[in-house]
């Protein structure tokens, strides 16, 4: 079994954190901008796979190996790291 954390926005993930949604992590920040400050990201695992949620709804995952970056408008990065 995998636990989870929690970290926040614009703070170094932790550990738990997988290196391969580091840089899809980084560019929802970035694209958040300062309406993210005072968030944060929760780490869950889903049939052993990573995801990345920030208070606002954006998450960070992996499918089929891609990053992908989804927001709470359903926009969905495709060309995420």
């Amino acid at each position: 079994m995998k636990l989870g954390t929690r970290w926040g926005f614009g703070s170094a993930p932790p550990t738990a954190v997988p290196i391969g949604i580091h840089a899809a992590i980084s560019e929802a920040e970035a694209a958040a901008g300062p309406a993210g400050e005072g968030s944060s990201w929760t780490l869950t695992w889903l049939e052993g796979r990573p995801i990345a949620t920030l208070d606002d709804g954006t998450t960070v995952t992996i499918d089929g190996g891609i990053p992908r970056i989804s927001t709470v408008d359903g926009e969905d990065d495709a060309d995420a790291w």
